[in-house]
């Protein structure tokens, strides 16, 4: 099997992490600062909505597509879709993929995170759940709770069938091969950490393969160098006093000299 690898340029990561990071903190922080109300009991608007509209900007046109994508109830993600390599990139909030990993509830309709996941069957031996590797399937069993055979081949298929048939409402006829998920962190306004993983099924660990992009996040200098400019500043304040008071005196000394001989003659 070849190796596994994202097939993304250095350029387009760094667009793509700045553009994640200049929506988070610039875009959103500008219009939530103008849109501040008297009481100030809570926000009620969405950081990822500023993120994805900067997204939406930097990547529309040339070989990429980006398509807002409703999952199934009100709220909508956005899908990242490279034409040339045929990947599909999705950012989302690391604690919002942390939950649907955590979360076994097969009763529910997939999560778009599972159904994308599809995407990346030839990553593991053309992952159909007739195929799965054996430890794979026991993996799977036991995260699902399933007591025997007939009962775990049936609910697990109806599972694949439903993410199979969520997978084609988010995509449709697109040709994509890849799958690439992108969870984000953020502490105090600032985008912190991001990475890029090729996911397997149920999200399981560990990932097929995995890039921290953090390094991408761009640095800001305006704060310690208005700190050092300021001090400076100070130091030559300091400096030009203390000039000021030594030449007032090397004058003054004179004087007081000249003074006292001049009193002395006078007696």
């Amino acid at each position: 099997m070849s190796t596994v690898s994202i097939q993304s340029t250095e350029e387009f990561k760094k667009q793509l992490v700045q553009s994640v990071h200049y929506g988070s903190f610039y875009d959103y922080k500008e219009y939530t600062d103008s849109k501040k109300t008297t009481i100030k009991n809570g926000n009620p608007y969405n950081r990822m909505d500023f993120v994805y509209e900067n997204l939406i900007q930097t990547f529309s046109g040339n070989r990429y597509i980006t398509r807002p994508i409703t999952s199934g109830n009100w709220q909508k993600h956005l899908q990242i879709i490279d034409t040339e390599t045929k990947t599909l990139y999705i950012i989302a909030k690391d604690e919002r993929v942390n939950t649907v990993r955590l979360n076994t509830d097969i009763d529910k309709s997939p999560h778009y995170f599972d159904s994308y996941c599809l995407i990346n069957e030839s990553f593991g031996n053309r992952f159909v759940f007739k195929e799965l590797k054996e430890n794979e399937y026991e993996q799977m069993s036991l995260s699902l709770g399933f007591s025997n055979e007939e009962t775990e081949s049936k609910v697990v298929g109806e599972l694949y069938n439903r993410k199979k048939e969520n997978l084609f409402k988010l995509i449709g006829q697109i040709d994509i091969e890849a799958f690439v998920l992108i969870p984000i962190n953020f502490k105090e306004d600032k985008l912190i950490d991001i990475r890029a993983h090729i996911p397997r099924m149920e999200l399981a660990d560990p990932y097929y393969y995995s890039e921290d992009w953090t390094m991408y996040i761009p640095v800001e200098f305006s704060e310690s160098v208005d700190t050092n400019t300021d001090d400076i500043e100070n130091n030559e304040i300091k400096i030009g006093i203390k000039k000021h008071i030594l030449e007032k005196d090397s004058v003054e000394l004179p004087l007081k000299k000249e003074k006292r001989k001049m009193d002395s003659e006078t007696e």
